[in-house]
């Protein structure tokens, strides 16, 4: 390794080599001329693999009529017409995100109603969205329009409106037979979530019941299985039409179509590493160095599992970049530069983008880039299907993705590192031939490769189905085992999500209570509206609103690899001590609280945030979810008073008491008991045996509180510790006060 940090690989052959031919479903591959071992980035010559059917990119400066998709234009609305469901098979950028909206539109279908395009997130919801209402010269809220959590541009005007399936699925709640849509388009529904899952029994109940003969309903995906799809709605009563063929009720309203769009095919050549890569972003980091040195000019995109390692890796490469800038205008002697190092003279343009990430930072990802630069995209799995970036020529697969896990028996939820699937990887590596041939380099080893599962487990069979339960029966669904699920929860899931909401006090013998209709109407989990509900009679409304915002938004401290690995050492022990002052020894709901309280007051936030260690974008964020949580109150409650409910200003003693008795009443199911003479807690919920998490407040404590609450409870993996995190102190009277039935005197002071 150089002193500089980067690292080249040992020798070519062995550090890359390069896959076999496959065949894939667009017809067989092409075998491209394997690149030179001096221009590779670490691969060795072998056989090249086209990813079959991968299409351009839907860019900015591609117009409709260029898209792959214009030729099946007549095709689709003619399908559309004459059947009440189709599935429209179509590889991302082909551009039927964006067209078949506009189709529609141009047909006549807004004037019927409006049309409605599900996004599993957020950022593809708002990016389509603009770009849509670019080419109907438009302005994002009139004709076209998006919802998303926490998010609503439309108006009166808004015929077009891009939503995620979360906004989509609360908004059946008030209009079930979904009588103001003329057209649902279930976009990226191969994602599987839990949302989208809900909207296909939604929607197969309405056809079965027959009250929308008019409704139109498009199922549009890269990868999802057609068969499967056809098969689920030939069970409402609907007849799939398979490559054109024709049986009962042919041609009229009641069937299901399958069409399927061409992609523009470039090849891509994907490489795999010889062994596997034990730290996949120092591998990365590597990886994109030689490629941006070594390689003719073209944008790179990494895949990563989450923002922790993608905050990490931009540190790297940030340091990497300012390093090999100074070498370039001061060559060592002691450390010379290879001369393909030296000659290369594009700068690097480092462009993150998930979900937490705020839009206008986002947007950064999509913009062209500058001259005599190359672009390096850090993304989650959020850039496999749901957006298309311009200019990508190069792909590194770090082959892992964050999945979430939860166990209906123990109550544990175990957020994952796993590897991807077969179709995520094809996926991610066809992201280098939107636009011209290009290459993909898989951390991972072939063999590795060929044992990848097929998709991805849809989300119903691995998250907690509480909020899901809550939304059936506020749509008046009170069998939830007869719902009609593309794939069945596991066994035991939906009693366990009944039983919580009974014991929460939303459900009862009768259905859902009057705070079960409440918590229905707000977008955050059962516990936190619950928080929220609560709050007026504690007189801690607007401190709760703030708590609740926080835990709504991802990653407000940075408690995170790139601090601690790149931090200098003077400045984390300074960030270290300002934290402790900043925090309150009672726990991490109050310092949250205590942090966005100063935030609010100082004048410098950025610089506030540096100094404590916060990220203030998520402070931004919830800034905005705060606002949108107070207008949803005012709307289901009428018009409250917060200043009425909201007895006195943080930093009084007898205020934190009184979200301390808040967060016990509305959190009494997520209690543990400390387990003297251990450090470890039992949870009341599950009876299991955990840690606090080493980013709480109450780690630095000599002793701990008897009683917690909490807000996290999570495994990292098989046999690792289980974790409460967000961990508050709480009062063991508190507990039998606010849930006599779960709680005795006797047994909170033993």
């Amino acid at each position: 390794m150089h002193p500089t940090g980067l690292r080249r690989s040992q020798s070519p052959n062995k550090r890359r080599r390069v896959m076999n031919e496959e065949k894939g479903d667009g017809g067989g591959s092409q075998q491209a001329s394997s690149p030179s071992a001096s221009a590779s980035a670490s691969a060795s010559a072998a056989h090249a693999v086209v990813v079959p059917a991968v299409p351009a990119a839907d860019v900015a400066t591609d117009s409709g009529d260029a898209l792959p998709i214009a030729e099946k234009r007549d095709e689709i609305l003619k399908a559309v017409e004459e059947n009440q469901v189709v599935i429209l098979m179509g590889e991302t950028g082909s551009g039927k995100t964006t067209q078949v909206p506009i189709y529609l539109h141009h047909a006549g279908y807004t004037s019927k109603g409006v049309i409605a395009i599900t996004q599993p997130r957020r950022v593809a919801a708002i990016t389509v969205a603009h770009r849509v209402a670019q080419e109907l010269s438009s302005q994002v809220g009139d004709l076209v329009g998006y919802s998303v959590r926490f998010e609503d541009v439309t108006s009166a005007a808004t015929k077009i409106r891009f939503a995620t399936d979360g906004f989509l699925l609360r908004d059946c709640v008030r209009d079930g037979d979904f009588s103001r849509y003329s057209v649902l388009i279930l976009d990226e529904a191969h994602e599987r979530t839990l949302a989208t899952d809900m909207l296909f029994g939604l929607v197969k109940r309405l056809l079965v019941a027959g009250k929308r003969p008019q409704l139109r309903v498009i199922v549009m995906s890269a990868t999802l299985d057609p068969s499967k799809y056809g098969g689920f709605f030939r069970s409402a009563g609907v007849v799939p039409l398979f490559g054109g063929a024709r049986g009962r009720g042919a041609g009229g309203v009641g069937c299901v179509r399958i069409v399927r769009i061409p992609g523009r095919q470039h090849p891509v050549e994907i490489f795999h590493t010889p062994a596997a890569e034990e730290d996949y972003v120092e591998a990365a980091s590597i990886t994109v160095m030689q490629l941006h040195v070594e390689q003719p000019p073209g944008d790179i995109l990494v895949f990563l599992p989450g923002q922790d390692d993608i905050e990490a890796l931009q540190q790297l490469l940030e340091d990497k970049r300012v390093k090999l800038d100074r070498l370039r205008r001061h060559p060592s002697p002691s450390d010379p530069l290879p001369p393909s190092w030296q000659s290369s003279s594009l700068d690097m343009l480092i462009c993150p983008i998930y979900a937490a990430l705020p839009v206008d930072q986002q947007v950064e990802a999509f913009r062209p880039t500058p001259p005599h630069t190359r672009k390096v995209v850090l993304a989650t799995n959020i850039a496999e299907t749901s957006i298309t970036l311009p200019g990508i020529r190069y792909v590194v697969d770090s082959g892992k993705v964050k999945l979430t896990t939860f166990n209906p028996r123990t109550g544990v939820e175990m957020l994952l590192r796993q590897d991807v699937s077969k179709a995520a990887a094809m996926q991610r590596s066809g992201r280098a031939g939107r636009e011209a041939p290009g290459q993909a380099y898989r951390l991972f080893t072939e063999a590795d490769s060929q044992g990848l599962a097929d998709q991805t487990p849809p989300e119903i069979t691995r998250a907690d189905l509480a909020q899901i339960v809550l939304q059936m029966r506020a749509y008046g669904i009170s069998n939830e085992e007869s719902f009609p699920f593309l794939d069945a929860p596991k066994e035991g899931a939906l009693d366990k999500a009944v039983k919580m909401l009974q014991d929460l006090g939303a459900l009862d013998n009768r259905g859902l209570t009057d705070l079960g209709h409440r918590l229905s109407g707000l977008p955050v989990v059962p516990m936190h509206g619950r928080l929220l509900l609560d709050s007026m009679e504690f007189g801690c409304l607007e401190h709760m609103l703030s708590i609740v915002a926080l835990l709504s938004t991802e990653n407000v401290w940075h408690h995170t690899l790139t601090s601690e690995r790149k931090a200098d050492k003077e400045r984390r022990k300074r960030v270290s001590t300002n934290f402790r002052r900043l925090a309150h020894p009672d726990g991490d709901h109050l310092t949250l609280l205590k942090a966005y309280h100063r935030w609010n007051e100082v004048s410098d936030k950025v610089g506030f945030c540096k100094e404590h260690g916060i990220n203030h974008h998520a402070l931004v964020r919830a800034t905005k979810i705060r606002e949108q949580l107070q207008g949803l109150l005012v709307r289901l409650l009428g018009d409250v008073d917060m200043a009425a409910h909201t007895q006195a200003a943080v930093g009084k003693d007898e205020q934190w008491v009184s979200i301390k008795q808040c967060l016990a009443k509305a959190f009494f199911l997520n209690a543990a008991k400390l387990m003297p003479p251990t450090r470890k807690y039992r949870t009341e919920y599950g009876r299991q045996e955990v840690h606090v998490h080493p980013t709480s407040v109450l780690v630095e404590r000599q002793s701990l509180p008897q009683w917690v609450v909490y807000n996290d409870f999570f495994q990292t993996g098989v046999g690792k510790k289980l974790y409460i995190k967000t961990v508050t102190a709480v009062e063991g009277e508190w507990l039998v006060q606010f849930a006599p039935a779960k709680f005795t005197a006797a047994y909170v002071k033993d």
